[in-house]
């Protein structure tokens, strides 16, 4: 009975985070439940290691099941975490600094506090610099104290605006994504767009020196839980049986839903990367972890500025399901990557983070 045991947590184990490897080269367009295990990959993965610890002072020989699951998924929990101690590279010669917020609508909708909220983001924009601005959740109307279009150039370098605003309202309120840069602009694309979300990527071209840089600002699609959905999950052992069944399946709904949706998205700017003759850097928000199709597939062939020059596992998501690293800034390896960071400071549901690069 013991042996019995054993075996069965054992292939389970195994069996679930081989699942949960599977995620980052299977599309949720293919199968979306193996996208739903590659959500709790550092979990399951963490788990079988620390149970083939206990093993290996049990029976031995079940490391034949576990062994070979943990080195599949090895590179990809090497993506979750920094363990170097790398330390910036110093700034010289010329560099561009880039950075990417979601600024969740510059917390438009708790109307008391906006326009303090959102100064307090210009201040941080002032004070981080940047030569690139990749902006998430953008929000601008043409109504003066709102028309952030026009605001955020006046107060940083960067003067050249690339926006994709899906969502129009009363013909005075849009939202979407924007790019800010210092540099001129010699090309505009969208990528894609959603209607519906206000997702969407655009890739804009800039001239640096003699160079051409382009520039993706992503905003993959959003699992769009409504504050019903973040309560559910918090009080979920309160609730009754009736309502975590209709709450489990509205949740996996949801999910699903937006791994449908994302692996179009992914493979439209997948594509666009592959044609593209210039140097790349995509920043923004993705919405999927470093164990999912998505990041995988974007990343394929660009390097992670964060895995260079970041430290230990820096989530970027602040919000009601924490330590997540779902914001990314990535560029072509013939970029080098001299810096690394992430904001403290909460102003939105995400932190803001930057990387500098030398070109």
């Amino acid at each position: 009975m013991k042996n019995f045991a054993l075996i069965s947590i054992t292939f389970l184990l195994s069996a679930i985070t081989l699942m949960a490897s599977l995620a980052p080269y299977v599309s949720p367009a293919t199968s979306w439940i193996i996208a739903l295990f590659g959500l709790f990959f550092l979990y399951f993965y963490l788990l079988l290691a620390a149970w083939s610890l206990v093993i290996v002072f049990i029976r031995k020989k079940l490391l034949w099941f576990t062994l070979p699951v943990l080195l599949l998924g090895l590179r990809i929990f090497l993506n979750f975490w920094n363990f170097s101690s790398d330390k910036p590279t110093t700034e010289s010669g010329n560099t561009l600094k880039v950075v990417t917020f979601n600024v969740r609508v510059f917390n438009l909708y708790n109307w008391i506090h906006n326009l303090e909220t959102r100064a307090d983001i210009l201040k941080q924009f002032q004070q981080q610099d940047p030569d690139v601005l990749c902006i998430q959740e953008f929000y601008t109307s043409v109504i003066k104290p709102f028309n952030n279009v026009k605001l955020i150039p006046s107060v940083i370098r960067a003067k050249n605006v690339h926006t994709l605003l899906p969502i129009k309202e009363r013909g005075q309120d849009e939202w979407g994504i924007a790019t800010f840069t210092s540099y001129p602009i010699i090309n505009k694309e969208t990528i894609f767009s959603e209607r519906e979300s206000a997702n969407g990527c655009i890739a804009t071209d800039i001239l640096v020196d003699k160079d051409t840089i382009r520039i993706y600002n992503v905003h993959l699609q959003s699992v769009r839980m409504m504050n019903t959905d973040y309560r559910y999950i918090n009080n979920f052992t309160n609730e009754k049986s009736n309502q975590q069944v209709r709450g489990a399946f509205r949740i996996i709904r949801l999910l699903k839903r937006a791994f449908n949706k994302r692996a179009r998205q992914v493979d439209a700017i997948a594509e666009s990367i592959k044609n593209c003759p210039y140097k790349i850097i995509v920043a923004g928000d993705f919405n999927d972890l470093p164990s999912s199709y998505s990041y995988h597939t974007i990343s394929n062939s660009l390097t992670d500025s964060f895995l260079e020059k970041g430290k230990g596992l820096s989530p970027t998501y602040i919000g009601p399901l924490p330590w997540l690293r779902i914001d990314y800034i990535l560029h072509s390896p013939s970029l080098q990557c001299i810096s690394y960071s992430k904001s403290g400071r909460k102003l939105s549901d995400h932190h803001s983070i930057q990387a500098i690069f030398k070109y």
